[in-house]
């Protein structure tokens, strides 16, 4: 379906009558509120390209007279232009506060900051109709995640559990005692059994081929790297402050981390994804929920904070709430290079 379509329909979902035009003419839609009228004019390339800054103003003018003779009182307009030049939807902004843009390449709403950052609810509701029959991009093999799995699986074909605690687990006796810092990384490559081994893996590998593909390989590894390295050190802390002197190993605490960032993106893109993507992300979570019953069951620890269990839930609370802490730094600063190159 083509972008004016989806456009079109974003518009009559919420109860936009569209006015008879002219063949060349841009498209005009408005809803009647009880004290204003709200007007949209649709702009497409074909139709925009040589329309000057004069001629732009002039249209809106007429379009508003049009509708106050037809006795509509407290008119809105918002302008909105589909074209294939950035610059086009730049130029016309510093004319009005209510002129969006939708880039055909990337097929995203753009507004610039001197811009409304919404009209009436609009703005949700178009991004919804421009994800739908929208193509997935292609998604490049988890190589990252691959990597990561493949060293967790040599790692413990090659190492006894009895040396995996001796060598590499995490303490405070170890590491803050005996500063044997380098336990902060290698735990997160050592696991007790085969078991907990392949739980890891597994929501590693499904959750990896996501955000490898959301994130770049670079953020992906930081992200990873940063929760592991975080849930270890929060784990020594919490269980030394309880004197409990406990020995931990395994990549839970990186592996909650990619689940808590997970999470956190489905809260902040829930508006901005289509059914296949949807679709795709309840059965993941479903195959995450699964996974954790199933490691709480194995382990007799339902009750998990208040058992006593050979699972390390500081860590694994620790590298989610890193996860989510990161997810959110990161979006924050994509929103914040969007808004300034006015692609959002």
């Amino acid at each position: 379906m083509k972008i004016e379509d989806r456009i079109l329909n974003a518009f009559k979902s919420d109860d936009y009558l569209e006015l008879e035009t002219g063949e060349n003419a841009p498209n005009i839609l408005y809803k009647k509120l009880e004290d204003k009228t709200l007007l949209i004019i649709l702009w497409s390339g074909y139709n925009f390209n040589e329309v000057t800054i004069i001629q732009y103003g002039q249209y809106i003018e007429w379009v508003k007279k049009h509708f106050a003779e037809l006795q509509y009182s407290y008119i809105d307009v918002l302008s909105i232009v589909i074209t294939d030049s950035v610059d086009n939807i730049r130029k016309f902004s510093l004319e009005t506060d209510t002129h969006w843009g939708v880039f055909v390449h990337s097929e995203k709403l753009i507004i610039f900051e001197n811009q409304s950052y919404d009209f009436y609810g609009l703005r949700e509701i178009i991004e919804i109709y421009l994800m739908e029959d929208k193509p997935e991009p292609k998604k490049d093999r988890p190589y990252i995640s691959l990597v990561l799995i493949l060293i967790n699986v040599i790692v413990f074909l090659s190492v006894p559990t009895v040396k995996a605690y001796t060598l590499g687990a995490t303490s405070w006796a170890k590491v803050v005692v005996d500063k044997e810092y380098h336990r902060i990384i290698s735990s997160m490559f050592l696991h007790a059994d085969f078991r907990h081994l392949m739980n890891n893996m597994f929501i590693l590998y499904v959750l990896g081929e996501n955000l490898e593909n959301l994130l770049n390989r670079g953020k992906y590894v930081i992200l990873y790297l940063s929760s592991g390295i975080v849930a270890s050190m929060i784990s020594i802390l919490y269980y030394h402050t309880r004197g409990q002197n406990v020995i931990s190993i395994g990549a839970s605490g990186a592996v909650y981390g990619l689940m808590g960032a997970f999470i956190a993106n489905i809260f902040l893109e829930k508006n901005k994804k289509n059914k296949k993507v949807k679709k795709r992300t309840i059965i993941i979570v479903a195959l995450l929920v699964i996974s954790f019953l199933g490691e709480e069951i194995l382990s007799n620890s339902v009750f998990s904070l208040i058992s006593k269990s050979n699972i390390d839930h500081a860590a694994h609370i620790a590298g989610g709430i890193t996860g989510i802490i990161i997810m959110l730094i990161l979006k924050y600063m994509e929103l914040r290079n969007n808004i300034r190159d006015g692609s959002v």
